[in-house]
């Protein structure tokens, strides 16, 4: 039976900035201009209105900025309707492909930079197979009819960290999403080591609990090997597997001491041997990473790992799997992550990182991997929203 129903869409609040236009070499023409402040308020204040009532004067600028994200084809012709609730919810998935033409965002027809202050997924969370979940009661089941912008049953919105160092801080936009809403949990999907000391990480993931009044969840990870450019802007050593791996499991005593009788929920993504044990060890989620390959025998043999290390705590860990693709198309940014493998092979080689079908087959799959694999929250892309959309009201209270 499914319990409960946690979804980790696309930040509820998005700042938007836009640079002034080059000029050099550009021919002297009128451009028009959007009010930043205006779209700024619409975003953070519209999606928490009950009605359709927008801020006054922010509709010409946010469509301005719609505008510009479609002629890059960043954004679906459905949403450029001047109304920031949808803005906000569409546009994460430009972040998931590094800018490529300006710091910090994208270059937009007039020459002037675009930038989404982060990125998130899906996820949806069951009661574990067998047993009742001792975890408290998610948003999604505590909360009546939810603002404008945040869909019902959806209660937790995560934030995946970038492959440089020129996007947003994550805790930063974790803390937006937070301020403007009630119910929302939200989480870091995964804090990349090397980027952080260990007692900054803490401090910060601290901070957010407090500050969140314990909406946060705090998702760390040894980061990929991207993540070195970005260390050394940061001026910090990258270091080796172990070096990393060393200090995620610093930063998770960090956070037990600053927490003190507060508690805030760690995900380990564990790709490996020695990241499942220490999840097993230390971790509250363990997030399954394998390759886009591995197979459902493979996958059940790390739970395994994982639960036998784990030991007298292995039934109070919550195992969690990403979905990067629903449907039987992938994003060009998501095949090349996959090293370049498209949803065709995917699904041919049976991936567990698709999910495919009509809704009843993907329903029974979600179900299928509970019961075989134990794994009770699954995230899922950004990119895919509408189409796991119809999965959370089908299987919410199940």
């Amino acid at each position: 039976m499914l319990r409960k129903v946690a979804t980790l869409t696309a930040l509820a609040a998005v700042a938007l900035g836009v640079a002034a236009p080059v000029s050099a070499g550009a021919a002297t023409q009128a451009l028009p201009a959007a009010s930043m402040e205006a779209v700024l308020k619409a975003a953070q204040i519209d999606p928490r209105r009950t009605d359709s009532t927008q801020t006054p004067g922010a509709h010409d600028s946010v469509l301005l900025v719609e505008q510009a994200l479609q002629a890059k084809g960043l954004l679906d012709a459905k949403y450029v309707d001047g109304v920031p609730a949808r803005l906000t919810a569409a546009s994460s998935p430009v972040r998931q492909e590094p800018a490529r033409t300006c710091r910090g965002g994208t270059r937009t027809p007039g020459g002037g930079c675009i930038g989404i202050i982060g990125y998130g997924g899906v996820a949806w969370r069951t009661r574990r197979s067998g047993s009742e979940s001792s975890r408290r009661p998610t948003a999604a089941a505590r909360s009546g009819r939810p603002r404008r912008g945040v869909p019902r049953s959806w209660a937790t919105r995560r934030c995946s960290h970038p492959t440089t160092s020129t996007c947003h801080r994550r805790t930063a936009s974790l803390a937006i999403a937070a301020a403007v809403t009630t119910k929302l949990r939200v989480g870091s999907f995964v804090l990349a080591s090397p980027l952080r000391t260990p007692r900054a990480a803490a401090w910060e993931a601290h901070s957010l609990t407090q500050l969140t009044d314990g909406r946060f969840e705090l998702g760390l990870g040894t980061g990929l090997p991207t993540m070195r450019q970005a260390a050394d802007e940061l001026g910090l050593p990258y270091g080796s597997g172990q070096d990393r791996l060393d200090q995620v499991s610093e930063t998770i005593d960090h956070v037990r001491r600053l927490d003190g009788a507060a508690h805030t929920p760690v995900m380990i993504a564990a790709g490996g041997p020695k990241a499942r044990r220490l999840a097993a060890a230390k971790a509250d989620i363990v997030a399954l990473a394998g390759g886009a390959l591995t197979t459902r025998a493979e996958m059940a043999g790390h739970v395994e790992e994982i639960r036998a290390a784990a030991g007298a705590r292995a039934d109070d860990l919550e195992l969690s799997h990403n979905i990067f693709v629903v449907g039987d198309e992938a994003p060009p940014w998501i095949s090349r992550f996959l090293g370049g493998l498209d949803a065709k092979t995917l699904i041919e080689r049976d991936s567990l990182t698709v999910l495919t079908g009509d809704l009843d087959t993907m329903a029974a799959e979600l179900e299928r991997r509970r019961d075989e694999l134990g794994v009770s929250y699954f995230t899922v892309n950004s990119a895919f929203v509408e189409e796991f959309a119809p999965l959370v009201e089908r299987l919410t209270g199940k």
